[in-house]
């Protein structure tokens, strides 16, 4: 027979027979979670509805989160808790200010792979998938496409991908933005300076016109991309190309199956 439920505030939390659940060992990868329920009781093991719950998270390196809610008809609350970073997490509670004596312990590991499947795009549900999609790497990271990279690898087509919700997206770590597609060619906005992208996301400038069209040919010019002036901070300069020579097999426009990063 399941136990009585009880009035809020008729009754005391009982530090002792309220207690706390969780998946204790998880893949850091951002994206799996340990639920984490508590369970609010009396001395008689009465579940206690509309207790307010103070959750503390914290880590060995002092890092803390702290969550609340209000226990159901069932004197439950729940908690999702995810990581980026192997190692554990300490979960303690308060019900109405009495420090539960339970508390539990969360193992993040580091995975093996990726466990949504590497090398592919993610984007946000319910939205554009050109404006909000991602690469999500090998190294289980989701990084983003700079203005005009997602046109250098996919055009004005759709790279298909896999649709998220804002919450799994959030929980998935930002690595490196991806890089322009070998041979794309890249001016910034504020310079008529001609770059032409290499492997590894290294610009390199071209020396002049006459240089771009002995390598590119005539109407070499409507293919530049313009970038804002803010991208020139973030990026990488190899050095000048000064003729057909000088353009590695990198940088002329290889096929590569997926983005780089």
């Amino acid at each position: 027979m399941l136990p009585m439920v009880a009035q809020a505030a008729e009754l005391p939390v009982s530090a002792s027979e309220s207690d706390i659940q969780v998946e204790t060992q998880v893949p850091a990868d951002g994206y799996s979670q340990s639920k984490v329920t508590i369970i609010v009781r009396d001395k008689f093991n009465n579940f206690l509805a509309g207790k307010r719950v103070f959750a503390t998270f914290s880590k060995p390196d002092g890092e803390m989160a702290l969550a609340e809610k209000t226990t159901d008809t069932m004197g439950r609350v729940e908690f999702t808790v995810r990581s980026t970073t192997a190692g554990t997490v300490r979960v303690v509670a308060t019900a109405e200010g009495v420090h539960l004596n339970d508390e539990a312990i969360i193992t993040f590991v580091q995975p093996a792979g990726c466990l949504i499947g590497n090398s592919r795009n993610i984007f946000l549900l319910g939205y554009s998938a050109r404006e909000t999609t991602y690469f999500y790497g090998g190294d289980c990271k989701r990084h983003a496409y700079p203005e005009h990279a997602y046109e250098s690898w996919y055009g004005d087509g759709s790279s298909g991908g896999e649709g998220m919700t804002a919450e799994v997206l959030a929980g998935i770590k930002l690595g490196a933005g991806v890089s322009y597609r070998p041979g794309t060619l890249i001016r910034f906005q504020d310079s008529s300076r001609v770059y032409i992208a290499s492997s590894g996301g290294v610009l390199r400038p071209i020396a002049s016109e006459a240089v771009a069209q002995a390598i590119l040919g005539d109407g070499w010019a409507k293919n530049v991309r313009v970038i804002s002036v803010g991208y020139f901070i973030t990026s990488v300069f190899g050095r000048e190309i000064n003729g057909p020579l000088d353009v590695d097999s990198s940088a002329g426009g290889v096929e590569l199956s997926s983005p780089s990063v």
